[in-house]
């Protein structure tokens, strides 16, 4: 009896660590994940990007597991360069009503070091381009 108790405890913690990393699934050329995780970016200029990062469910927030994702998915985006963040915001939600698997969320822009676009440019790319 014990021994099974401590198996299915031993699962449920494998199933814990497992979904509660961000995933780096590019939800644009593979679909849906389903852990929930994965990046979308959509190019609004050169060297401009919008770009959403979701970790896989988890009963806690991981956002710094969010952040890692992000700053990879940026830096591959800008070819390795620096880059600045602009209007990013972080939130959180759960998946199932009431269960607590909640899933990580940062949303905002990614602008590529050495970019021509002029500030009033990048302000009309995000005003028409809204979450």
């Amino acid at each position: 009896m014990i021994i099974n108790q401590l198996r299915i405890f031993q699962c449920l913690l494998l199933v814990m660590l497992i979904s509660s990393c961000a995933s780096y699934h590019n939800l644009n050329e593979n679909g849906a994940n389903h852990l929930g995780g994965g990046f979308l970016d959509n190019q609004l200029a050169p060297s401009f990007y919008s770009l959403t990062v979701k970790t896989n469910f988890a009963p806690w927030k991981n956002f710094s597991g969010a952040w890692k994702t992000w700053d990879k998915r940026a830096k591959e985006l800008c070819g390795q360069q620096n880059f600045e963040n602009i209007e990013v915001q972080e939130s959180s939600y759960n998946t199932i009503a009431g269960e607590g698997y909640v899933i990580s969320q940062i949303k905002g822009y990614v602008l590529c070091a050495g970019t021509n676009l002029e500030k009033k440019e990048i302000e009309r790319l995000i005003s028409n381009n809204r979450y």
